[in-house]
């Protein structure tokens, strides 16, 4: 039987709302919600395996919305999604997220652009650096034997601004990074020879601007892609990945375009080989 491996990473999955103007009911907005994450949200079966603690979620959440006072709304629809541990599925006001109850203000460090270049470009340190995401220029820096520090330069957003830290690395491999709401999320980091730098639980992939790395734009790219991307790779005769980080319909044609280019190959899986061998005919 062929078989297709699919590996799904998503990128970004919101639910933006004014919770807060007049005459909002909270329990209208919080219904909403919950409809759009239980019909969309790509990440709900795996979520919700345990049906029991969930619906208790729903309930209990849908009581508060009945009693919510002014301003309080937002803890209602955090909380719901905050029940799914994921940092790109979140809820917010006008678009900037909701803040969370434990943030705080942001931490940032001062810095002089040309002195940091300076200093980089003949650092042999290999997370030292500036490093472009997206929406995104970060400056790494080590502050000492077990750490370095991520911080703007420059970001789209207007809720962050040069010199904010975004995120610390740690000498075990480990990292913190600042979610939108300046909530902390923890996980695991690689680097890799393409000038890539990769932070797992929030799927977040730097490319290395200063210095350059020693490799080709196209290989940096195929590594990319394979991180974080729309990718397609034989793993053997009999199994194949494909991996689609979105299903938003602006990648139709890319997606398209992925299966398209490798058609053959999937189509080629190899079926098992259910004949009988020379040796087995011989001895019936």
């Amino acid at each position: 039987m062929k078989r297709l491996l699919l590996g799904l990473v998503f990128t970004m999955f919101s639910f933006s709302m004014n919770a807060q103007q007049p005459g909002c009911n909270c329990a209208v907005v919080l219904e909403k919600l919950i409809k759009k994450v239980e019909t969309e949200y790509p990440g709900f079966a795996t979520k919700t395996k345990e049906v029991l603690p969930y619906q208790e979620l729903k309930q209990r959440l849908t009581r508060a919305a009945k009693n919510t006072a002014k301003g309080t709304c937002e803890k209602v629809l955090k909380a719901y999604t905050d029940f799914f541990k994921d940092p790109h599925l979140w809820v917010g006001s006008n678009g900037p997220p909701f803040a969370s109850g434990s943030s705080g203000a942001a931490e940032s460090v001062t810095f002089n652009m040309q002195d940091f270049q300076n200093k980089v470009k003949t650092s042999q340190d290999t997370l030292e650096g500036v490093w472009l995401t997206e929406g995104y220029q970060i400056g790494i820096k080590k502050l000492n034997e077990n750490e370095y520090t991520g911080f703007i330069i420059e970001a789209k957003s207007t809720l962050w601004k040069a010199g904010d830290i975004k995120f610390r690395l740690f000498k075990n491999g480990t990292f913190e990074y600042a979610l939108l709401d300046r909530s902390k999320k923890s996980g695991h980091y690689s680097t890799y020879k393409e000038g890539i730098l990769f932070l797992d639980a929030v799927g977040v992939a730097l490319v290395k601007t200063l210095p350059l790395p020693s490799v080709s734009a196209a290989q940096q790219e195929e590594k990319l892609k394979e991180l974080t991307g729309f990718y397609f790779k034989k793993l053997s005769a009999k199994t194949s990945m494909l991996k689609l980080p979105s299903f938003e319909y602006q990648y139709l044609g890319k997606i398209d375009e992925l299966i398209s280019q490798h058609s053959t190959q999937i189509r080629k899986q190899r079926e098992p080989d259910h004949r009988p061998s020379w040796q087995s005919w011989r001895n019936n």
